[in-house]
């Protein structure tokens, strides 16, 4: 059957005017297979010899025939000239490839077959061309996009193979591609672990990889391609004036000396950020935007999900908007819902799938007659990470070297050498701001009346950072002259102050007597840092104490003028803060109108709320988890996020 299907196809493609000469030799040599020879065997064994040779003969002549005028052709096609593909008829070699394409039993291709030719080695001008797999009948299938489709969409069930499939891409892009051509930007909104290699093996093309998802960072991300897209379009308009050309698109655009990569980017699990009620909109908006105007410039995107259930009417227009931008569409096994969305109404092919590796590509934008069934290789661990190692290798010997920037959502950047801080003389270096360009966050400590610090949230590591970068930032640009470590908690020792050794540290049992500090406040520069403020008994203020006196007498009374006071001759205070709520309601509040700079992590939607505008009513959710924080300026009504320094475990 497999030959006769093969020579009926053959002949019909020949007459629509298409190509079709490998199929009619496939189909002719497993005929010989399936009749010449078992028949040339029987005749040997008996007298039917002479009745069979008439029908072995011409259908060896014909295949044979056949295969080198299909062989002539394929390599005139590739620009070979003819006295060198007679030379490489004459080995051989070519009859076995032919047969090592049929499905015979151990024949079946392998993810490995995709990386035959030479590595890094086609231009992107036209777009992203890359294999994905192969058909029953051992045609290429291909990973598409340009200006026409310029994004897809990729779904499969759980267990369907979707995993599978993005190593599977990204290793033939990578292996199809140089940097120059192609850059990938890998998020990972399900668990963090898919594309974590990816960070690890030091492939030039791989810009980034964020391995555990976070909306804000999400946001941040799509604002800076959105920002690319204009950076791009300014180069372009530039060359147009500079030449009198038009630039439509980054082919046109090459073509006149700008060359820039095509940049492809790849979200798993995107409904992840969008299903986000914090971000929901300005996601949908910042996608949209990205899908409309990316095609021009090269910026391409990927997204893929288990499941798109609940995502079409979260907003106005909603992912049916995104949808018309996704004309390359994929569809793993799935159910008809799901099927339905990714392809069109009317096409549930995608949940008649049955085996891991099956999956339909779709280039019209999921109508049904554009649907193409194939089979996607399993991508072999061991296989693919040498592929990525030899990769690299090649790169770095061509001058190529590795930049790729990781975010990893699950873990806080570490407290970085002590030099470091001395690159921000005059500030105090506390982390990462929350960006795409994590660029490093740093205040500078003011001199104005009641610009104090006080850090609010229950995070033991963070508040060890906090009071560690602030202690190397000193050392670096030596901003006091005198520093207090003060802790009320008996069962709190100050091993986070090691290597801190001119720092004075007083326990639980100190009396708080600070008089010396504010009858000295203009001459020495202090910093007084109070752990923690909320449970220091001693600084809790009496009724009505803080009511204008002449002369200090009690240590909350001394407290309070060095809060006010202190600041103008650069002296202040930093304090923490277990608990928002106990302390905004108990009598330390007494305090706040001196503290204008907050530090806020771990705290509910209403407390984070709370501590950012002053007020009650207004939450600021996304601070509740210790993988980021939130600085507070009063003064200049500014609110950064940002990821805190930690010590190293």
């Amino acid at each position: 059957m497999f030959g006769i299907n093969n020579l009926l196809n053959g002949l019909s493609g020949t007459l629509a005017g298409r190509n079709a000469i490998e199929p009619i030799v496939k189909g002719a040599v497993a005929l010989m297979f399936a009749f010449a020879i078992p028949g040339a065997i029987l005749g040997t064994l008996g007298e039917a010899l002479p009745t069979i040779l008439p029908i072995i003969a011409p259908i060896i002549f014909l295949c044979l025939i056949v295969a080198i005028a299909w062989k002539l052709l394929s390599d005139q096609q590739k620009g070979i000239n003819s006295k060198s593909s007679l030379s490489a008829l004459l080995n051989f070699n070519w009859l076995k490839n032919l047969f090592g394409s049929f499905s015979l039993p151990g024949g079946s291709k392998t993810v490995t077959d995709m990386w035959k030719d030479k590595p890094c080695n086609y231009s992107s001008a036209d777009g992203i061309h890359a294999q994905l797999g192969w058909t029953a009948e051992k045609h290429d299938i291909w990973f598409e996009l340009g200006d026409d489709p310029p994004h897809a969409i990729l779904a499969g069930t759980a267990g369907s193979g979707k995993s599978n499939f993005l190593h599977v891409l990204i290793h033939s892009l990578l292996h199809r591609f140089s940097p120059d051509e192609l850059n990938l930007y890998l998020f990972d909104y399900k668990d963090g672990v898919e594309f974590a290699i990816y960070a690890n093996e030091n492939v030039p093309h791989i810009k980034f990889v964020a391995t555990v998802n976070d909306s804000e960072y999400g946001i941040n991300a799509l604002k800076w391609f959105e920002g690319e897209i204009t950076r791009r379009n300014e180069e372009f308009k530039r060359v147009q004036r500079a030449r009198n050309v038009v630039i439509p698109n980054i082919k046109t655009a090459r073509e006149n000396g700008i060359h820039m990569p095509r940049l492809l980017i790849v979200i798993d699990e995107f409904q992840v950020l969008i299903n986000d009620a914090s971000v929901t909109e300005e996601a949908y908006r910042l996608l949209s935007d990205i899908l409309r105007r990316g095609r021009s410039v090269g910026i391409h995107i990927l997204l893929a999900t288990q499941s798109l259930s609940g995502l079409r009417g979260s907003i106005t227009g909603g992912f049916d908007t995104l949808k018309t931008q996704l004309g390359y569409r994929i569809a793993l096994k799935c159910n008809q819902n799901d099927s339905r969305t990714i392809l069109t109404d009317d096409n549930i092919e995608a949940a008649t799938l049955t085996a891991k590796k099956e999956a339909i590509c779709n280039k019209q934008n999921g109508v049904k007659e554009a649907n193409v069934k194939f089979n996607v290789p399993y991508a072999e661990p061991t296989a693919c990470k040498k592929h990525l190692q030899d990769i690299s290798m090649q790169l770095r010997q061509h001058g190529y070297t590795a930049d790729t920037k990781v975010f990893d959502g699950a873990n806080l950047p570490a407290i970085p050498a002590s030099p470091t801080f001395g690159k921000f003389r005059g500030r105090i270096l506390l982390g990462e701001q929350l960006s795409f360009e994590a660029q490093p966050f740093a205040f500078q400590w003011e001199r104005f009346q009641g610009n104090n610090l006080c850090v609010v949230g229950i995070d033991e590591n963070i508040r060890k950072g906090i009071i560690q970068s602030v202690l190397f930032s000193n050392q670096q640009s030596n901003l006091f002259d005198r520093v207090i470590y003060y802790s009320s908690d008996p069962n709190s020792p100050a091993t986070n102050l090691r290597g801190f050794p001119s720092v004075e540290i007083k326990n639980s049992n100190w009396d708080c007597n600070i008089t010396a500090l504010v009858n000295s406040i203009s001459a020495k520069r202090t910093l007084l840092i109070i752990d923690s403020l909320d449970n220091a008994r001693t600084f809790y203020p009496k009724k009505k104490e803080f009511m204008p006196v002449t002369t200090p007498t009690t240590p909350a009374e001394f407290l309070k003028v060095f809060l006010d006071k202190g600041p103008q001759h650069g002296s202040f205070v930093l304090a923490f803060a277990d608990n928002w709520c106990r302390w905004n309601n108990s009598s330390n509040n007494d305090y706040l109108e001196n503290f204008e700079l907050y530090v806020g992590f771990c705290l509910s939607g209403d407390d984070a709320g709370s501590l950012i505008t002053g007020n009650i009513g207004r939450p600021f959710m996304g601070l509740d988890q210790p993988t980021k924080a939130v600085f507070v300026n009063r003064q200049r009504n500014t609110q950064t996020l940002f990821r805190p320094f930690v010590p190293t475990k």
